[in-house]
């Protein structure tokens, strides 16, 4: 259950926190190591991390449960996903072999891997590519790039 809560806590600050989110940790910034528990979720709730507030980081969920539950969190910073090796490797071979088909707008050819890896703007397809890759080619929602 905790390494749930520390997960939404973090899924939270890789979704708000600006990429060069380093603010200093002082009077009204916490720092990563701190704990957020019941007993000072209040006065967390008030300051920042990584140069957002907490109560934007943290859902309503977590909240309640650090309360109802007596949850403990320790802050950490948000680190990037790492790329999955395979899911690449998958893409590069498939690359040029996927294929749209015109008329139905569904995918040809498609195994494993993003179908279609290489996307130009002025491509009159190019929004049925990004919806084909939004529902192939991820592996973790809309966090893996």
């Amino acid at each position: 259950m905790r390494s749930v809560a520390v997960l939404f806590l973090m899924a939270g600050a890789l979704h708000f926190a600006p990429p060069d989110a380093s603010a200093a940790c002082g009077e009204n910034a916490l720092c990563p190591g701190d704990r957020i528990d019941k007993s000072n979720l209040d006065a967390a709730l008030s300051q920042d991390f990584d140069g957002t507030p907490v109560a934007e980081l943290m859902p309503e969920s977590l909240n309640l449960m650090i309360r109802d539950f007596n949850l403990a969190i320790v802050l950490e910073t948000a680190k990037p996903l790492p790329r999955d090796r395979r899911h690449a490797a998958a893409t590069e071979r498939n690359r040029g072999v996927v294929k749209l088909d015109p008329e139905t707008k569904r995918v040809l050819n498609w195994t494993a891997g993003a179908p279609f890896p290489d996307i130009v703007a002025d491509d009159p397809d190019a929004g049925w590519k990004v919806a084909w890759n939004q529902f192939y080619g991820t592996m973790r929602g809309d966090n893996l790039n």
